[in-house]
């Protein structure tokens, strides 16, 4: 108790002294109270930087910062956009889903492909485009021209490519439109290509894919297409499935049909699929021909009935130029054989091109087989793509060499359509029909 009554009085005569020799006393105070100030600040910014810091009888030293505790710079975040791996990846992914394309020199359709590729690519343009005509005028080729253009910017963060595999019977042809597209089909593969897993119910598919879209990142863009509708039903359906998927703006669809929309639609865009001119059709059947002598040599005139029969068709004059060059034929006795044709209806002119094909198969093996190799596709629905075991399978062609020529040939005649690097093969929607449908 003595001390500290000690210490309270020492303490009172402290303070009397400077009350004493105020107003001095006061400056003294002032200036110790900012010097513990400064001292504090300093040291609590040198433990912050982890730097060194030691203490003097007169005042504190700071050491260099030592390189084991530098403040790390914050992480740079990348999004998947600006990765090129990422980018290119899923914008190639597309690819091997786009079977049955033909990859010559398109004929007359450079406008439509730049004009549907504005759109797409516009803030203010169509969310979908639809490419209608008579099947065999080419719209799978524009819309792969189309994406393969759109693909090769930036302004896509994914491309899908979806065929439509429908059943079909002869009467789909009509204005009604009854073709069925499997959408069930069309969810699996979306969903393949943008890495959406599916629960084993297809009823839960589309819920599945939707909640997976709505969930993306703010950035991704997704263009998809949806090809071979070949009814005017299935046109409106897949649009509005589409559209339940949330795949609206900013992301855009392209879809191929022979049917044109039945409803007005003011966010879709409709380009129609014309069939070539007699100088564009007469400049395919010389392309597809190359060097060809006899065909290289004749005059317009003189070809001039491919186009007419065929009334500026690509597939089908690429159906009667194959022949042509793999039959062997005096090109004389191949024009005035379609010359006999002119009068005829557009399905008859189709099952004499087949017919004719199919028998020129037959001669490079038998009739069963070139019957059986093309009934094979038979077994799946329209648009589906077999692969070499498939069609030894389903055709009971089990001599591997004897199968492999006879796919060869049939590829030359236009019969069969290879996709991803040659290992599928698929059939024109138009020879489906002559072969698979029943009336």
């Amino acid at each position: 108790m003595g001390g500290i009554c000690l210490g309270l009085a020492q303490g009172q005569r402290g303070l009397g002294l400077l009350a004493d020799n105020a107003p001095w006393s006061y400056v003294l105070l002032g200036v110790v109270v900012v010097a513990v100030i400064v001292i504090a600040v300093t040291a609590a910014k040198a433990v912050r930087e982890g730097r060194s810091l030691e203490l003097y009888k007169w005042g504190i030293k700071i050491g260099s910062r030592s390189p084991q505790t530098s403040i790390p710079s914050a992480p740079v975040h990348k999004s998947p956009e600006v990765g090129a791996d990422v980018f290119s990846e899923q914008l190639t992914r597309w690819r091997p889903y786009a079977v049955g394309i033909t990859h010559e020199k398109l004929l007359a359709v450079d406008e439509i492909v730049q004009s549907v590729t504005e759109t797409l690519l516009s803030d203010s343009g169509a969310w979908a485009v639809t490419l209608s005509g008579e099947g065999g005028r080419g719209k799978t080729a524009v819309a792969y021209e189309v994406v393969k253009k759109v693909s090769e910017g930036s302004q896509f963060t994914r491309v899908v490519w979806a065929a439509a595999k429908s059943v079909v019977s002869r009467v789909s042809d009509t204005s009604t439109g009854t073709a069925t597209v499997y959408w069930a089909d069309v969810i699996k593969v979306i969903a393949a290509q943008l890495d959406c897993p599916l629960r084993p119910s297809e009823a839960l598919w589309e819920a599945d894919l939707h909640n997976y879209i709505i969930r993306l990142p703010a950035h991704e863009k997704i263009l998809l297409v949806v090809d071979n509708l070949e009814g005017i039903r299935d046109v409106e359906k897949v649009l509005d499935h589409v559209r339940n998927l949330s795949l609206v703006p900013p992301h855009r669809l392209i879809a191929t049909t022979r049917w044109r929309l039945s409803r007005n639609e003011r966010d879709i865009r409709d380009i129609e699929i014309l069939p070539l001119s007699r100088s564009d059709s007469l400049s395919l059947v010389r392309l597809m021909a190359g060097n060809n002598v006899g065909i290289s040599s004749a005059s317009d005139r003189y070809l001039t009935p491919i186009f007419e029969i065929t009334d500026g068709n690509p597939y089908l004059i690429k159906l009667i130029v194959s022949r042509y060059l793999e039959s062997g034929l005096a090109l004389d006795r191949v024009i005035t054989g379609l010359t006999s044709l002119r009068t005829q209806e557009g399905r008859q002119v189709q099952s004499y091109l087949f017919e004719q094909s199919l028998g020129e198969l037959a001669e490079r093996s038998d009739r069963r087989s070139a019957k059986m190799l093309i009934a094979s596709f038979c077994i799946y629905r329209r648009g589906e793509a077999l692969d070499f075991e498939q069609l030894r399978e389903h055709s009971g062609i089990s001599d591997e060499a004897s199968l492999q020529r006879l796919v060869e040939v049939a590829c030359r005649l236009t019969l069969l359509r290879p996709s991803d690097r040659n290992r599928r093969y698929s059939i024109h929607s138009l020879l489906y029909e002559y072969t698979c449908s029943t009336s």
